[in-house]
């Protein structure tokens, strides 16, 4: 109807009428174009959010699952410790034989940094990580992200050590097991503790699997440190309340 009202217009030359027209024209396709514009940002908003949401749920369950594996940890290397304080003192205390069997059966036998990254992998993957606005954070999941990848590359040489180290400590003790739901109360060892205080290679090797692990661990503190930041950033962005400090 504009068009044909517009050739009308012309051939009675009624010019004020054409650049009416026209200027009508203009302003409807404008305001078509800024609505489709409107409509897409805020699809791109809602998706920002959506993958905001699951990035903070990733963190949450990334800090719940590392906090239990360092609880872990942080037993195990406390319980070597006892192992080698007391073959280097060459007396092993009542009280300490629970602590000297396991961190001798399991000496080494910690976790590994993990995390879950699968919100930032199909970010990463379709493309759409810009759509996260937020620099910092896009800084820091890139950081972390790579810093992860090197370091686990670096860890997969001394989990090898420790495997190798392992291998040649077990030859001085077997294990009696009984299987169960605490593995821990079911496991005894059979070990001659005067030969073992007396071996200086078997101490060596001992200290170096532990030296390892507490590498491992130490690194794990690391990642569990970036997690809680990441956590705590993606918070902020989606206006939760600051999580407890013990988590």
């Amino acid at each position: 109807m504009i068009l044909r009202r517009v050739i009308d217009a012309i051939r009675e030359q009624s010019w004020l009428t054409v650049s009416v027209e026209l200027a009508l024209v203009a302003v409807g396709v404008l305001i078509a174009l800024q609505a489709d514009n409107w409509n897409r940002e805020r699809g791109f908003r809602e998706l920002e959010i959506q993958y905001l949401e699951r990035l903070y749920d990733d963190m949450q369950d990334s800090l719940r699952q590392q906090l239990n594996y360092r609880e872990w940890n942080s037993d195990q290397l406390s319980a070597q410790q006892v192992v080698i304080t007391a073959l280097r003192r060459g007396t092993l205390l009542e009280d300490e034989r629970p602590d000297f069997q396991r961190g001798l059966a399991y000496v080494g036998d910690v976790n590994a940094p993990s995390r879950q990254w699968g919100t930032v992998e199909e970010l990463k993957s379709t493309g759409n990580l810009a759509i996260i606005r937020d620099i910092e954070l896009r800084k820091m999941l890139a950081r972390t992200d790579a810093d992860y990848l090197r370091v686990r590359q670096f860890l997969a040489k001394k989990e090898r050590g420790i495997v190798a180290i392992q291998v040649e400590l077990q030859k001085h003790f077997a294990p009696r097991f009984k299987f169960g739901f605490d593995n821990l109360e079911n496991l005894s060892l059979d070990y001659d503790f005067d030969a073992l205080s007396s071996d200086r290679e078997f101490q060596n090797l001992l200290s170096h699997a532990d030296l390892s692990s507490q590498t491992i661990d130490g690194f794990f503190a690391i990642l569990i440190e970036r997690t809680r930041a990441l956590r705590d950033r993606i918070g902020v962005l989606l206006g939760k309340p600051p999580a407890a400090s013990a988590d």
